[in-house]
């Protein structure tokens, strides 16, 4: 990577300008309004905050609390919003099972509002490790989070996702910290409302054995509970239905997974505004099982790559990596699965901060282009033909440039690499 007399923040400058002014005009001149716009408007204003995607959860935990055994997952799965997370998912919601819809809604929409403030200071916290807070760092993530629509869509939904990131950030957070067994025990949590994240913890062994310790040993904990809360038949329905059911994936144009992109190209015709199923389609599935496994290995070479190293590269680089691998290849990536994607440019800001060689045009324009294609919010349901279908997973586009910036700055020099050898040194001094 070559250094330019320009300063180097004026090409990320430039790729955001360019990337937000977009997406300003495009979705007001698609469909006369910005959906991203009203998302940010429930920030602060609760009452605009919908109940569509929880409600089947808090039904579930009505379902439960007056008869512990009974059917979670009779519902069609192809069409609309279902209880489709695993059964001990639906026990945060038993306080709200009681009340009417209205109360409801209030009081999720206010933890999933103080869940969005603690996100906000856990960015802070992890951008600001081991040095003062400063006024700029507290309106930089504020401002970070407040733009970032796949976050601020989640609360908008009053979506688990929120809990999730919260739990991901704390991940990262407790990583950074040097405590790998409360960052695994944490990250099991998050396990329990999306198990698909496991696919992340073969990357943590070279790097974190005590996380994934942990995360394994909280998992199996948190499994029998879930027998105990819900019963043997739900634990069973949910593998042997649910999960080869979301298997197919979606062509909705909010799945910005890899399946979401074969799926609106191999799949003709249908609505990309409209959230069922398309026909199941056996090209589909091969290409996501395909793209899953070649992903997945790929991240796994690099990352033992990384601990053969003289300086191994820090768990928390690595979870990062790891992490967005997963949520590329699910066959469900809804666009609000990528709010933690947060902390990652955190560590990508704070490793540019930290260290001045790897202030180059080449990376700071790559990773705003990242922050600009996540965090931004373009019209894209009513695209059709082969050119507009491709344009549609812009935010599928984003991820990969961000997972393109960590290989790049973690090969340069970043993710703690001289820190973490150190602390390796160190290690093998006092075993001497």
């Amino acid at each position: 990577m070559s250094r330019i007399a320009a300063p180097w923040w004026l090409a990320a400058l430039a790729v955001a300008v360019v990337g937000f002014a977009a997406s300003l005009v495009q979705p007001s001149r698609a469909i006369g309004r910005d959906i991203r716009l009203e998302a940010m408007r429930s920030l602060v204003a609760p009452e605009r905050t919908y109940m569509g995607d929880p409600a089947p959860s808090i039904e579930a935990a009505r379902r439960l609390m007056h008869d512990p055994r009974a059917r979670l997952y009779d519902a069609d799965l192809s069409v609309g919003s279902e209880f489709i997370y695993p059964p001990i998912a639906a026990l945060p919601y038993r306080p709200l099972a009681t009340l009417t819809r209205p109360e409801a809604h209030d009081r999720l929409a206010l933890v999933n509002h103080v869940l969005f403030v603690a996100v906000v200071l856990l960015l802070l916290q992890l951008s600001t490790s081991r040095r003062r807070v400063g006024a700029l760092d507290v309106a930089a993530c504020a401002m970070a989070a407040v733009v970032f629509y796949p976050l601020v869509h989640a609360v908008e939904l009053n979506q688990a996702t929120v809990a999730v990131t919260l739990l991901i950030g704390l991940t990262w957070v407790a990583l950074d910290e040097r405590r790998p067994a409360l960052a695994g025990a944490v990250f099991a949590l998050a396990l329990a409302v999306k198990p698909q994240l496991v696919l992340a913890l073969p990357a943590m062994a070279w790097h974190a054995r005590r996380m994934v310790a942990s995360s394994l040993a909280t998992a199996s904990a948190l499994a029998c509970a879930s027998i105990a809360y819900a019963g043997w038949d739900n634990q069973v329905a949910y593998v042997t239905h649910v999960l080869p059911a979301l298997s197919r994936g979606y062509t909705y144009y909010a799945n910005q997974g890899l399946n979401g992109l074969y799926g609106r190209m191999f799949v003709p015709g249908g609505d990309l505004g409209i959230f069922e199923q398309p026909p199941d389609s056996p090209v589909v599935r091969a290409a996501t099982l395909v793209s899953a496994a070649v992903v997945l290995a790929g991240v796994l070479l690099i990352v033992r790559h990384w601990h053969a190293r003289p300086r191994p590269v820090a768990p928390t680089w690595v979870f990062a990596v790891a992490w967005l691998a997963t949520v590329l290849v699910s066959p469900v990536s809804w666009q609000h699965h990528y709010a933690p994607a947060l902390f990652a440019f955190v560590l990508v800001a704070r490793a540019l901060r930290e260290q001045p060689s790897l202030r180059t045009a080449t990376v700071a324009a790559l990773a705003s282009a990242a922050f600009t294609l996540m965090a931004a919010y373009f019209e894209v349901r009513r695209f059709q033909g082969v050119a507009e279908r491709l344009l549609a997973s812009y935010v599928l586009y984003g991820a990969l440039a961000l997972g393109a910036t960590l290989v790049l700055l973690i090969e340069s020099g970043a993710g703690g690499c001289a820190e973490a050898g150190a602390a390796a040194g160190a290690v093998k001094s006092t075993r001497r």
